[in-house]
């Protein structure tokens, strides 16, 4: 994966809830389910509800999940590196189908639909989610 090139649009902590990888037999299914450590991701084709606590990263190409602080040295300008150890789900921005927002008991939900399968993922506050799903829209044209 190439992210040299990429320019990043926005970035901050947020909170992976919920995947429903879909179509678990696509390669992309696969892979972003193995990097979320199912071992047997072909057998897997079902919701999985979980809190794993991350930072998001929003570049002119892709939606990426990670567990790395990194993001941090992206917005200083600072040279980084982002690979398959820190990445947990890295989402091409044409695979997305809709950006739409829910709730999750009093959190406010990001929901992500992507050719990969959905993504919920938590925010603290609405206003930060609403940024989000703003920078989302801008950058897939959904």
């Amino acid at each position: 994966m190439a992210y040299q090139n990429e320019t990043i649009l926005q970035a901050g902590f947020i909170t992976l809830v919920s995947i429903n990888a879909g179509d678990t037999k696509t390669a992309v299914g696969v892979a972003i389910l193995a990097g979320l450590g199912f071992e047997n991701a072909e057998a897997t084709n079902k919701v999985m509800n979980m809190a794993e606590n991350g930072y998001g990263v929003l570049t002119n190409y892709r939606f990426i999940f990670s567990a790395d602080k990194a993001y941090k040295k992206l917005a200083a300008g600072q040279p980084f590196t982002l690979d398959e150890s820190t990445v947990k789900a890295g989402l091409m921005l044409p695979d997305f189908i809709s950006i739409t927002q829910g709730k999750q008991g009093f959190s406010p939900l990001l929901i992500m639909e992507t050719t990969a399968g959905t993504f919920k993922f938590a925010f603290m506050k609405k206003a930060v989610c609403d940024t989000w799903e703003a920078a989302l829209h801008q950058a897939t044209g959904k």
